[in-house]
């Protein structure tokens, strides 16, 4: 079936999760590289030199790589979160963003993102909502997101949320596999309390 298709067949249930690959689409010289992004942070903060991101590891484990070689200092790790976000200012959307977000608009479905540039949400020019102010942290973002009114759950409607974090909140960036254990174990919180063990069964599932 056709991804034409499928959209238009499910639009009433359906949600876009968009990763890096949609900023490295199409094939062109001005696509957006998570590769040349860790390039410049090894750069900038570890004395190893390296022109590219070595055979054999992912993306998360060359940056693991890069904390362990700047461990000594514990400020680092906020010092690279901050200029990750500084670089990641200056990306700007191209067609095939907007096409994307206003097509996503138009059937108002919820859009996920593991990306943490703003490049989605500035081509329609998209407001900052929360759902929850008071449960709100610049660490783990998750009550916030870019849309048009206000919603009450992401699955109310059209909106994009930010699943690892964004720019505006650079300690919220999750760039290495403890961030991301980390959001693993803060999601585990807010489903399960005390001493339940068996996953999926806890009092809270419902409450995503």
């Amino acid at each position: 079936m056709q991804l034409k298709n499928i959209i238009t067949t499910n639009q009433s249930d359906i949600a876009f999760i968009a990763g890096n690959g949609i900023n490295r689409f199409p094939n062109n010289p001005k696509a957006i590289s998570w590769d040349d992004l860790l390039m410049k942070l090894w750069n900038s903060f570890s004395p190893d030199s390296y022109k590219e991101v070595p055979k054999g590891i992912t993306i998360t484990e060359f940056y693991d790589l890069l904390d362990i070689a700047t461990s000594k200092n514990r400020s680092t790790n906020s010092q690279i979160q901050k200029e990750a976000s500084r670089l990641l200012s200056d990306w700007k959307f191209q067609n095939h963003h907007t096409a994307f977000v206003r097509k996503a608009f138009e059937i108002n479905a919820p859009i996920l993102t593991t990306n943490f540039d703003l490049i989605l949400p500035t081509c329609l020019g998209l407001k900052q909502f929360y759902t929850d102010t008071k449960a709100f942290t610049d660490f783990y973002p998750w009550t916030t997101y870019y849309g048009n009114r206000q919603l009450n759950y992401p699955t109310d409607g059209f909106g994009i949320w930010f699943i690892n974090g964004f720019v505006k909140y650079h300690r919220s960036i999750r760039l290495g596999l403890s961030h991301y254990m980390g959001s693993v174990e803060k999601a585990r919180s807010f489903l399960y309390k005390g001493n339940e063990r068996k996953l999926f069964s806890g009092k809270n599932q419902d409450n995503w």
